[in-house]
């Protein structure tokens, strides 16, 4: 029978010895141990892993998702300059591994890897990864695309087209016209806000500059004209500080389904309890996609919200089930992030 087994020590006690047998299986190039260590190693340095974890450390249904906060990140951790080293150099003997059948653990392994090391990641560190770009076309794309995401993590761009075409022989001329296409892109932000899930899900990379970049979303959000533009910024700002603007949402409300879904966004974002009677009037609402509001209530409310999906069990079937097996106990709670690594 396979056990969920993410390693368990007494952090206080064992710090430094096992950052050290942590650093050692990260640059060893094997596959699962050197992505497991990684996962670990991430939740040890970092206050935004801690968080994840803290929030969402479920792993059955729907997995309802949870805020990210704390948002700092700690790139002069002590012993930063040590992981550093350790992860390039356990990515740098996962992408020069040959072709091999399990390329999804491959591909986990490298995810793990490249977003622990976003957590230590310096400008030194932005132009190694881009010598791993340069690495050639025998490089597959899937090897490729962690590194991506650790661009994408450490500079703050908004991914407004996740994994965005970055390959293993992507030239520095060709991240500059990608950089110049997403500035772009964002600078007409209200023709783009369809494009998204749920905001603070995909706006991570920005909401992680944290609360000293409150002020400059807010003056980009009073520039704009459009209404949603604005829902837009208000998604990441209420991620970030955990509170909504009640008269912006109050129009989001009242607007027509672009806006309501931008509505929903925001209140889950900020986690929310005071637009209840809205989230279960839209649940019913015909044309809507219900699931969101139905998502907001799970995510804002939790166990508390079980009443309110219940008004459309239909709709909310496995949200229902979820936090119903939280309310009675019966989850085993464990990593959620990186299934395969964590399998025996």
């Amino acid at each position: 029978m396979q056990r969920w087994s993410p390693r368990a020590s007494g952090l206080a006690a064992e710090q430094d010895p096992l950052f050290d047998r942590l650093l050692k299986d990260v640059a060893s190039g094997d596959a699962k141990a050197s992505g497991r260590a990684a996962a670990e190693l991430g939740i040890l340095i970092s206050p935004w892993f801690r968080g994840k974890e803290a929030s969402a450390g479920f792993v059955q249904y729907t997995n309802i998702p949870s805020l990210r906060r704390p948002v700092g990140r700690v790139p002069n951790h002590p012993k930063a300059a040590a992981t550093r080293a350790a992860l390039q150099s356990g990515i740098v003997k996962l992408i020069e591994q040959p072709p091999t059948p399990n390329e999804p653990l491959i591909e986990q392994a490298l995810e793990a890897l490249s977003e622990t090391l976003a957590e230590v990641a310096n400008d030194a560190t932005m132009d190694w990864a881009l010598e791993q770009f340069a690495k050639g076309d025998d490089v597959p794309a899937y090897k490729m695309n962690p590194l991506a995401d650790l661009a994408i993590a450490y500079v703050g761009i908004p991914p407004i087209s996740p994994k965005p075409g970055f390959c293993g022989n992507s030239t520095p001329a060709e991240f500059a016209h990608f950089r110049k296409i997403q500035k772009e892109r964002i600078a007409d932000i209200s023709t783009t806000f369809d494009h998204y899930g749920y905001l603070f899900e995909v706006m991570e990379s920005l909401v992680r500059f944290g609360e000293p970049a409150i002020p400059l979303l807010r003056a980009q959000q009073q520039a704009e004209v459009e209404l949603e533009a604005k829902g837009v910024w208000e998604v990441i700002i209420a991620t970030i500080s955990g509170k909504e603007d009640p008269s912006l949402v109050k129009s989001l409300f009242e607007g027509k389904d672009p806006h309501l879904v931008l509505a929903c966004e925001v209140v889950a974002a900020a986690g929310s309890k005071a637009w209840l009677k809205e989230l279960e009037e839209l649940q019913t609402k015909s044309g809507f996609d219900s699931s969101l509001a139905g998502n907001a209530i799970a995510i804002s409310y939790g166990i508390e919200g079980l009443p309110s999906l219940e008004k459309a069990p239909s709709l909310n079937n496995y949200r229902i089930q979820e936090l119903q097996a939280r309310k009675d106990g019966k989850l085993r709670p464990g990593l959620r992030r990186y299934m395969l690594l964590f399998w025996e």
